[in-house]
C-alpha cells in the first residue's frame, strides 16, 4: 500500500483500513518474532477479542540487553491505561470485528496501540495477557517508540495527551452505545464468544448444511458485482443459491453475469432486457419469479457490497438460539477514501417502529423460509401499489412484525457496506446526508410510504395507523407522544417528535391516499 507521510500512528491506520483478514496481528518493521508467534495468537483469538504477547528487548544485533527497559505491564483497566500506557503495538493481534470500534482513529490520537487498547477496554472485549516473550523487540537509534524509557514529554503534554484522549474515547463509546459498557462486568464485544461456541457446535451437529436462496438485484454493476458474489459463494457451511436479476443496463452486467453462470452452477440469471426504474421493483421481481421451494431461508444482496464468510450461518445460528423467523444486522460502511463506520441498526426494537423505518439495510435480511413464503404470496397478490412503495427492506420487515413473525436484529457487522456516488439509498453520514433526508420526510414522503405499507400488509386496524396516521392533527399529536415507541434511535425519536409537531401545525403536501 502506498501511505504517503502519514506518521506512524496512521499509517497504521491506512493498513487497518485495508486489512482484509480474519485476524489482524501488528507488526513493526525492525523487529524479529520468535517461533510460535502465530499459533500463541490463533489460540488466544479463539476465545478472546484481543491478545497481547511477551517481548524481550535486544540491540541492533538482535543480542538480549543486559540493562532491559522496565517493561510496564498490560492492565485491564480503563484508568490504569489512560494514566499508563502498558500496551505495545507489535504484541497485539486481535480479531477483525474489533476494527469496527477502532476504526477511524482521531485525527491527532498520539499512539495507535494506546488507543487500540483503550476501546477495546471500553467495549469490554476480552483481552488474553500472556508473558510469553514471542518477539525480539529491537532497540536503535531510530526507534519511533519510547517504550520502557522516559517519553521526553513533560508534564503538560503529558496531561493533554491523556485528557485529549479521555475525550475521544468518550464521544467514540458514547456513538457506538457503549459508554455504559465501561462499568459493565460481562466481557466480549458485538461478535461474542459465546455466539462462536454456538456456531462450532451446530458445526458439528447438523447432519444437513442450511439451504439459502440468496436474491441479488443488479444494475450497471460491472465495478463490484463481481466482488459481491465472490464473497456469497465463500460462505461457509451453508448451501446456497444465488439468483440475479438484472434492470437493464449499459455496462455489460448482464451479459457477463449470463456468462459466469454456465461455468457456476450456484448462480442462476433471470431472463433480462427489463427495465424495473429501481432496486424496489428489481427485487419485487425476484421475490415473485425465483421458485423458493426446497430452501430453508432467503436472502437478499445488493450488488456492490462484501459479506463476511460467516453471515449466513451466523443468521441461522442465532434464529434457532432465539426462535426468530426474520433476521437483520448491524453494517460497516466503507468509502473510496478507506473510511469506515459502523451503522449500528440493532437498538431495541419498539411497539410501532415497522411502520416507520426499516430493520436494517435489506441487503442483511435472512427470512426463514415460512416467512418468506407469506411474503412471496403477499408479492405475487399485490396490487400496482407494490410499485409505489420504494423501500423493499421496510416493507419486508412491517410484513413480518404486522403478522407477528419474531424478528432479531444482530448487533454483529455481517458484512461491509459500500458507499459511493451512485448508491440508491446509502448511509446517513453526516448532518448534510441527515437534513437531506429529514426534507424528504418534511413533503409528506414518510407518511405516504407509511400507508401504502400498512395497505399492503393488512396493518390498517393497528393503533398506529387508526389514532394516529389516519387522525389528521390529533393524530400527529398521538405519535409524537409515543415518538419513542415509533424509532428505534434515540436521534431518530427526536426528529420523529420534531416532525410530527410540525405536521400538527403544517399538514404534510406529499401524502395521498392509498
Amino acid at each position: 500500500l502506498d501511505c504517503v507521510q502519514k506518521g506512524v500512528t496512521h499509517n497504521f491506520e491506512y493498513a487497518l483500513m485495508h486489512a482484509k483478514g480474519h485476524t489482524i496481528i501488528l507488526c513493526d518493521q525492525d523487529d524479529v518474532w520468535l517461533p510460535g508467534r502465530l499459533e500463541a495468537a490463533h489460540l488466544a483469538l479463539r476465545h478472546h477479542d484481543l491478545s497481547i504477547v511477551g517481548l524481550q528487548y535486544v540491540d541492533e544485533l538482535l543480542v538480549a540487553l543486559v540493562k532491559s527497559p522496565i517493561i510496564r505491564s498490560p492492565k485491564v483497566s480503563l484508568l490504569s491505561t489512560i494514566i499508563f500506557n502498558g500496551y505495545t503495538g507489535c504484541c497485539m493481534a486481535f480479531r477483525r470485528e474489533l476494527l469496527e470500534f477502532i476504526l477511524p482513529f482521531p485525527k491527532l490520537v498520539p499512539m495507535h496501540d494506546w488507543w487500540i487498547a483503550l476501546v477495546a477496554l471500553g467495549i469490554s472485549a476480552d483481552i488474553s495477557i500472556s508473558d510469553q516473550q514471542l518477539i525480539l523487540y529491537r532497540r536503535h537509534g531510530s526507534n519511533i517508540s519510547s517504550t520502557g524509557a522516559s517519553s521526553g514529554f513533560n508534564l503538560a503534554k503529558k496531561l493533554s495527551m491523556r485528557i485529549f484522549i479521555t475525550l475521544n474515547l468518550a464521544v467514540r463509546l458514547l456513538r457506538l452505545g457503549c459508554f455504559l459498557n465501561i462499568f459493565s462486568k460481562s466481557r466480549g464485544i458485538r461478535f461474542k464468544i459465546r455466539d462462536r461456541d454456538l456456531l462450532n457446535i451446530l458445526v458439528n451437529k447438523n447432519e444437513r448444511r442450511p439451504r439459502f436462496v440468496v436474491c441479488l438485484a443488479a444494475y450497471n454493476g460491472m465495478a463490484y458485482v463481481a466482488e459481491q458474489i465472490e464473497s456469497i459463494l465463500l460462505q461457509k457451511n451453508v448451501d446456497l443459491q444465488i439468483f440475479v436479476s438484472v434492470d437493464h443496463s449499459n455496462d455489460g452486467t448482464e451479459y457477463f453475469l449470463a456468462e459466469w453462470a454456465l461455468s457456476e452452477p450456484r448462480l442462476t440469471l433471470l431472463p433480462f432486457n427489463q427495465r424495473f426504474g429501481g432496486a424496489g421493483p428489481n427485487f419485487y421481481r425476484l421475490l415473485r419469479d425465483v421458485d423458493l421451494s426446497g430452501f430453508d431461508y432467503l436472502s437478499f444482496a445488493d450488488q456492490d457490497d462484501s459479506w463476511h464468510t460467516e453471515k449466513l450461518w451466523r443468521a441461522h445460528c442465532l434464529m434457532i438460539k432465539q426462535g426468530a423467523l426474520g433476521y437483520s444486522s448491524n453494517v460497516t460502511a466503507f468509502w473510496p477514501s478507506g473510511k469506515t463506520q459502523l451503522v449500528r441498526k440493532s437498538q431495541p426494537q419498539r411497539s410501532y417502529d415497522f411502520m416507520f423505518e426499516a430493520a436494517g439495510p435489506g441487503c442483511t435480511y435472512v427470512l426463514q423460509i415460512s416467512l418468506a413464503l407469506s411474503l412471496q404470496k403477499m408479492v405475487r397478490a399485490a396490487h400496482e401499489n407494490l410499485l409505489r412503495i420504494d423501500y423493499h427492506d421496510w416493507l419486508i420487515y412491517a410484513f413480518a412484525r404486522t403478522n407477528n413473525y419474531a424478528w432479531i436484529i444482530d448487533e454483529w457487522s455481517s458484512m461491509q457496506y459500500r458507499q459511493h456516488a451512485n448508491n440508491q439509498i446509502g448511509v446517513n453520514s453526516g448532518w448534510h446526508s441527515y437534513w437531506l433526508r429529514v426534507r424528504k420526510m418534511l413533503s409528506g414522503h414518510g407518511v405516504e410510504q407509511s400507508l401504502l405499507i400498512a395497505d399492503l400488509v393488512h396493518a390498517f386496524s393497528t393503533p398506529v395507523v387508526q389514532k394516529g396516521l389516519l387522525n389528521g392533527r390529533l393524530g400527529y399529536l398521538w405519535l409524537a407522544l409515543r415518538a419513542n415507541q415509533c424509532r428505534r434511535k434515540p436521534l431518530d425519536q427526536l426528529w420523529f417528535f420534531i416532525l410530527c409537531i410540525l405536521f400538527i401545525v403544517v399538514k404534510p403536501t406529499g401524502r395521498s391516499k392509498v
